[in-house]
């Protein structure tokens, strides 16, 4: 990349030479066609390369330069991806009428044989070191969302991460150079790809941390069952060692005969498994009725409801109007009639969607942290409830087993808890406040119900698990090292269970956790 790209008319090439020369010296690096790029396919492909790569685009203005089309087009060009503009007067006697409105806007440099070169430069100098973090910032982006529409747009040069973030900290400072329109779908389309990509990771993580406290609890029961066997081995032992007054060799053939031994060595192996564990598992694939069903539509998000008899599917980028074309559709398929009983194509981009437990409920979460709800009526679902954004996105949500509450969690710090039956009797006009709020410090990344439907539980990027009651109320708080991941109950609700950034696997004992929240509960409990 280069620090400025100079764009001139070849009778102005002496001065330009002087101008290339001070930049030099002066430590900035120059991008100058000297001799003519040859005319070939590639020339203009060349000249766009070198502006987009450039901080700077300064322009030599002169009779020549106004009136030539090549260096109209560069400035055309520069003007297009928003780059920052610095024009300079070499030789004065052309017509104003001729010159770039852009090049208007902007304040002159003179740089006329009869002007002070030193001070001119100075104040050149002093406007490429303006901002300079936002323009290299400007032409980092730039040249990377380039590539990215000229390989069509291939998800893998999006922006993740720290670097997602930084560019829509840039987009908002409000500084010269502007974004351009190629800035905004940039990073508006790596948002929307990263955000996918998390729920689609929560999703995994979900189907891990079933299958991990189920694993668990089969673990916990093979200890319990071998401490069970040691300690009648152990019994047996010490019965043999109170008869060896009767017979020495009675008391020999006893231990030879004792088991316990081997059921330490059991016991132990047991114990490896203990409540830290990292198991990998795999994710099972659609069936081949279900594939050959979803296929064809480049599917972005596949979800099936408990009970199997209904399937959501968000489609690639839907038709429509301009305003609309980009956003993906969602279809609801009844698996058991193959009908489509929704089909929705909301005004903004749905990023995850769930089923409640007995397939009553449809939930989808959109980009901007909107909350809509459909429910089956005739064999079909009909939208019932559309609850706006609270300021941040929705990273996850919850229903409770009867279906009756719902939990929502946002990269605001802050999750929310709907009784569904309110929900389901709002009108357009009406409003509905959460029936408890819940704050943590950093994004909230997955939550919890309990079985009973007395405690959340939710998990942070703050890296502490929290339960809570009903009510909001703060009942135990866990530090986890880690930013947590996923929380989640087994279905007998013995075990809690949580993974962490690195997919360590964390189970609790959820009564004991409990009794110990209890004695708290008169104070904030403190991690």
């Amino acid at each position: 990349m280069a620090d400025v790209f100079i764009s001139y008319s070849r009778k102005d090439k002496d001065f330009v030479q002087v101008l290339h020369q001070a930049l030099i010296e002066s430590q900035y690096e120059t991008w100058v066609d000297w001799e003519g790029i040859p005319l070939t396919a590639d020339w203009w492909e060349e000249i766009k390369a070198g502006i987009d790569a450039a901080d700077t685009f300064v322009f030599v203005i002169s009779p020549d330069s106004i009136a030539s089309k090549v260096c109209g087009e560069e400035v055309d060009y520069a003007v297009a991806g928003q780059k920052r503009l610095m024009p300079i007067v070499r030789r004065d006697g052309f017509d104003m009428a001729q010159v770039r409105p852009a090049l208007g806007r902007h304040n002159w440099l003179f740089f006329r044989e009869a002007d002070d070169f030193k001070a001119a430069f100075q104040s050149l100098i002093t406007a490429l070191n303006t901002d300079l973090d936002h323009v290299k910032a400007h032409t980092r982006l730039l040249v990377r969302a380039r590539e990215w529409e000229q390989k069509s747009q291939l998800s893998d040069l999006l922006l993740r991460g720290r670097d997602l973030e930084a560019a829509e900290d840039w987009l908002t400072q409000g500084k010269q150079p502007y974004p351009s329109d190629l800035h905004r779908r940039y990073i508006s389309s790596s948002r929307k790809a990263e955000t996918q990509r998390q729920q689609q990771e929560r999703r995994r993580l979900r189907t891990f941390l079933a299958a991990v406290t189920g694993l668990a609890g089969v673990a916990i029961a093979l200890a319990l069952f071998a401490l069970a066997q040691r300690r009648e081995a152990v019994a047996q032992r010490d019965l043999a060692y109170q008869q060896a007054k009767i017979a020495f060799s009675r008391q020999l053939a006893v231990e030879a005969q004792d088991p316990s031994q081997r059921q330490l060595a059991r016991l132990q192996k047991m114990q490896q498994i203990g409540d830290e564990t990292i198991i990998a598992l795999g994710l099972a694939a659609l069936s081949t009725e279900k594939v050959s069903m979803v296929e064809a539509l480049q599917p972005q998000l596949v979800v099936l409801s408990g009970s199997e008899q209904f399937m959501a599917v968000l489609t690639g980028a839907g038709a429509g109007n301009a305003d609309t074309a980009d956003l993906p559709t969602l279809l609801v398929w009844n698996l058991s009639t193959q009908a489509v009983v929704l089909t929705a194509q909301p005004d903004l981009p749905i990023v995850d969607v769930d089923f409640s437990p007995d397939d009553q409920i449809l939930t989808a979460t959109t980009q901007t942290g909107e909350l809509r709800l459909w429910r089956v009526d005739s064999q079909a679902y009909e939208l019932i409830a559309t609850i706006p954004g609270q300021g941040g996105a929705l990273l996850d949500s919850a229903f409770s087993p009867s279906g009756r509450y719902l939990v929502t969690a946002a990269d605001n710090g802050i999750a929310q808890l709907w009784d569904i039956t309110q929900l389901e009797t709002l009108t357009t006009s009406q409003s509905v406040e959460p029936m408890a709020t819940l704050r943590h410090q950093g994004p909230v990344n997955t939550v919890a119900l309990s079985q009973d439907e007395a405690h959340i539980v939710t998990g942070s990027q703050d890296q502490l698990l929290r339960v809570w009651s009903m009510q909001g109320q703060p009942l135990l708080c866990i530090d986890h090292d880690q930013p947590v991941r996923l929380v989640g109950f087994d279905a007998e609700q013995r075990y809690l269970g949580s993974v962490s950034s690195s997919s360590l696997v964390r189970i609790w004992h959820w009564d004991e956790l409990i009794q110990d929240s209890t004695h708290s509960q008169s104070t904030e409990p403190q991690c």
